[in-house]
């Protein structure tokens, strides 16, 4: 497998746990025969909950946006089953070492998840057995707190190591603030070219009273589109990055004082006046510190919580039987 498909693996078992991972909670829930895809340690796991973790994972907040090809079916399932086998090989462990949950804990959890579930999943789970997999979950959260993450010591020498060999990645990228005018484009209009034309219009002749030395923060006020016009335009401080390109192309091209021409954007035409400019500041090791340490801590958490698991699996039992 791809070494993009092992990462994805591991940022899956880095979320899920708590959300909803830790066994299958409902094998005697139902009377009908199941498919059995794994044994972990005699403990089956059936059909019906790989697809309870897929339709769950697929409405999780941290899936929305990940770039994860999904597009082959069985590659996805097959490691979703990988995490279950490993919530298993957890939950096992947690039992063994008699790892305690409060009902209060697993409440609160319940409430949170319940939310998120009501928003139009088809979750297949009743509340007692989403309560045990949440009981589960907490348990080889703690679990993982006592073997692996209290245990995790970053010294100082690694922080400094990291700040020294990524010296030009810690900055305050350059700033420039700016007044904004903006006319909007009637997006619903019938004729859409005819309301692009209206809209340049009327910031053309905004433009040319401009150009005539009328205040721009007058004119903000008076004609603009967006919510700045009630500070006469004024957007403050921000990098190239933060703003659509051709917005920040034109801004960050302007000396201070001077007035953009004309620009156009998705959201509409716009002018833009600089005030001042701020350059690129290298930041010193005391001010990202706290940072990097996050980072590495961060690090040394997953790369731990994964031989941990790895550990569990080298002595246990596993047979898979469709995968």
């Amino acid at each position: 497998m791809s070494k993009k498909y092992h990462q994805f693996r591991w940022l899956i078992l880095s979320f899920c746990f708590v959300i909803f991972i830790g066994g299958p909670a409902f094998s005697n829930e139902r009377e009908y025969h199941k498919i059995t895809l794994a044994m972990v340690n005699q403990t089956p796991i059936y059909q019906d909950d790989l697809i309870n973790e897929v339709r769950l994972l697929d409405s999780h907040p941290a899936m929305y946006n990940h770039s994860f090809n999904k597009n082959t079916e069985k590659n996805f399932k097959s490691l979703v089953l990988e995490n279950i086998i490993d919530s298993i090989l957890l939950s096992q462990e947690a039992d063994k070492l008699k790892i305690k949950v409060t009902a209060a804990s697993i409440n609160k959890q319940y409430t949170e998840i319940n939310k998120r579930l009501a928003k139009g999943s088809d979750y297949n789970l009743s509340k007692e057995a989403l309560k045990i997999k949440i009981r589960k979950g907490l348990a080889i959260e703690q679990l993982l707190e006592k073997e692996v993450i209290h245990k995790i010591r970053i010294l100082e020498t690694e922080k400094i190591k990291y700040f020294e060999n990524r010296r030009l990645e810690f900055k305050h990228p350059e700033q420039v603030r700016v007044r904004h005018l903006m006319i909007k484009v009637n997006s619903v209009a019938n004729d859409p070219d005819k309301a692009r034309a209206k809209a340049l219009e009327k910031i053309e002749m905004i433009q040319k009273r401009m150009q005539n030395n009328e205040n721009f923060s007058a004119l903000a006020i008076e004609f603009s589109d967006d919510p700045s016009k009630n500070k006469g335009g004024d957007i403050g401080f921000f990098s190239r990055f933060q703003v659509v390109k051709p917005f920040g192309d034109a801004a960050f091209a302007l000396m201070p004082g001077e007035i953009s021409p004309i620009i156009e954007t998705q959201f509409g035409y716009h002018l833009i006046q600089s005030i001042a400019k701020k350059p690129e500041i290298l930041l010193t090791y005391e001010k990202v510190k706290d940072d990097i340490e996050k980072l590495l801590f961060k690090q040394q958490k997953n790369q731990q919580i994964k031989a941990f698991v790895n550990q569990l699996r080298s002595t246990a039992i596993i047979e898979k039987y469709l995968f």
